[in-house]
């Protein structure tokens, strides 16, 4: 049967650039950085599949001069554990518990080069900023699914990350 909420891939794709997909795979090509600006036809969704949310730019219009962040939190991260690193966080549309979050962030940051994944206190975090990263969503969004909510990460929580990966990539050289 079904699982989660909102499972009405039209809600979604004024907004969002969606493409439907099998477990964690796209199921048709061009989804990602081949086709930044690209959203599935909605009619074409099977209903009970989930949907991939590709971040980084927004359907035109919307938002200009920003893009859409998501962040995963895998394992131990937490939304808790990563205020501890970045700073506090205003609440935003989010799913599966707050595993999954979605922010603004201005277009132009040097954030928004590439997705990237690291690792913090045993939790893993799943960066992503620009076309070609996505987030997989199955309809179980924390409170409903509302767009209206995502608001944009804050300054100090964005230099923090920068900061993060920065120090990361010194590490790994």
């Amino acid at each position: 049967g079904r699982r989660g909420g909102n499972r009405n891939w039209n809600a979604y794709a004024p907004l969002f650039r969606v493409w439907p997909m099998r477990g964690k795979s796209p199921l048709a090509a061009g989804f990602g950085q081949a086709y930044p600006a690209a959203t599935y036809p909605v009619e074409r969704f099977d209903p009970e599949l989930p949907v991939g949310i590709l971040c980084g730019p927004l359907q035109p219009g919307i938002a200009d001069g920003y893009h859409i962040l998501g962040l995963d939190l895998d394992k131990a991260m937490t939304r808790a554990v990563l205020e501890q690193h970045i700073g506090a966080l205003p609440p935003t549309l989010t799913s599966k518990g707050e595993r999954h979050l979605y922010y603004f962030i201005p277009a132009d940051h040097p954030l928004y080069q590439r997705n990237k994944a690291i690792v913090i206190d045993g939790g893993a975090l799943d960066i992503r900023p620009c076309a070609g990263g996505y987030l997989v969503e199955k309809g179980d969004w924390d409170g409903g699914y509302d767009p209206m909510r995502i608001v944009e990460l804050p300054s100090h929580a964005l230099t923090a990350l920068a900061a993060i990966l920065g120090e990361k990539r010194k590490r790994d050289g």
